[in-house]
């Protein structure tokens, strides 16, 4: 059984990284890709989406990218997860170019207070104004088909109820 692809969204430190990788490892033939290693391709000018409009530009050609190399992985026979951040418009990408294979968008959105608990418990990639404007941006998404509040729940208790879908 080839399960649907599934796109974790969600703000930083909100553990998509961590579910994905649990995820991919559950599986006979899993895939983990992180749009993020992607969007980095775009070296110059690399602009982050909260910069202005170049920044979203770039964040939703990065999704189209990463729709593209599921395809691959999955024409592979490959079980797909992807870690990345999307938008209304990047969750319309993922769909309409995997329309024949299937999707499935979970947003992971724990508490701000928790949220940034978790980022400044690793090594800080981004500020806490940059970590605002993601979390912003993930709790006013709209087109997504599962949503969980993790603040409380176990990485491992997400990725049972992903490996159902």
């Amino acid at each position: 059984y080839m399960s649907p692809i599934i796109v974790l969204t969600g703000p930083a430190a909100a553990g998509k990284n961590t579910i994905a990788n649990l995820y991919a490892k559950k599986q006979k033939k899993g895939t983990d890709i992180d749009a993020d290693l992607v969007r980095w391709m775009y070296r110059q000018p690399h602009v982050a989406p909260w910069e202005n409009n170049e920044g979203i530009r770039q964040l939703e050609l990065g999704s189209k990218h990463v729709a593209l190399l599921s395809r691959a992985f999955h024409e592979e026979g490959c079980n797909v997860i992807i870690s990345d951040v999307i938008t209304d418009t990047s969750a319309k990408i993922y769909k309409d170019l995997l329309l024949d294979i299937g999707v499935v968008i979970v947003r992971l959105l724990p508490s701000w207070k928790e949220s940034i608990r978790r980022l400044h418990e690793r090594r800080h990639t981004i500020t806490d104004e940059e970590a605002k404007w993601v979390y912003d941006l993930q709790e006013n998404l709209t087109k997504f088909d599962l949503s969980f509040d993790n603040t409380n729940i176990p990485a491992e208790e997400i990725v049972d109820k992903l490996l159902i879908i």
